[in-house]
Formats: C-alpha cells, structure tokens, sequence
C-alpha cells in the first residue's frame, strides 16, 4: 500500500488557560488572573473544539499532537487560534474583547505561544498569528 503525507492547513490549537501567564505582558496579569478565576468559578472548559477522536489536549501537547496527526497521515501543519486568553467562550476565532488594548494583549500573549508550540516540531508546524 502506498502511502500519502498530508500537510494540513485547517489545524487548531491553543494553550491551556493558566498557560498563558507566562505570555501576558507583566502589567496585565492581575486582569488575567481575574479570567482565569471567573472562567474556573463559571464552569467554562478550559479547551476549544476539538476533533472527535481526539484528546483536547492534542490542543496544546506536541508529542500528543503528533502522535494524533501521524496517526491521520498528516507530516505538518499550519495552525490558527481555537481560543485565545481573555474570551468570554472557548473556541471563538473573532472574541469580541472590551477593549482593543486587551484584544491586543490576548492576541499577542496567544502568538507567543503559539511560536513556541511550533518550535517543538522544527519544520512541521507553522503558525498563523
């Protein structure tokens, strides 16, 4: 049987919530603290979606993303944001945030990381900021 490489250009990840305190530039920590805190008091799952079959922590864990992906045929990624700190929902690509200074922040916090999942898998993984 012949096989095939998949590059996919459709994956999603993100970090687990309390992750991104060490993203958040030192100034806005205490507002991240307090989503943290009310996301963990409301209830809201600390994941966005994720594929059937998979484990939500395919998310944020390289050597479990690239098991799941071999495990599809899939050799490397481009990868966008299912989720982002400080959204009121999990998942949502386009969070509305109450300011633009704390939509940068989240955006910014979230693109650090993401650079650094993609370092884990040297010529694999790209991310789009």
């Amino acid at each position: 049987m012949e096989r095939t490489a998949i590059i996919s250009v459709d994956g999603h990840v993100r970090a687990p919530r309390a992750t991104y305190r060490d993203y958040v530039e030192s100034r806005y920590l205490d507002v991240f603290d307090e989503w943290v805190r009310s996301q963990e008091e409301s209830g809201v799952p600390d994941q966005g979606g994720v594929q059937p079959g998979l484990d939500a922590a395919s998310q944020w864990d390289s050597e479990l993303r690239m098991k799941d992906m071999e495990s599809q045929g899939v050799v490397a990624e481009v990868l966008f944001p299912n989720g982002v700190p400080f959204e009121g929902s999990p998942g949502q690509d386009a969070t509305a945030f109450s300011s633009p200074e704390l939509d940068r922040v989240a955006r910014m916090a979230y693109n650090r990381w993401l650079a650094d999942f993609c370092a884990l898998a040297p010529g694999r993984r790209a991310g789009q900021a």
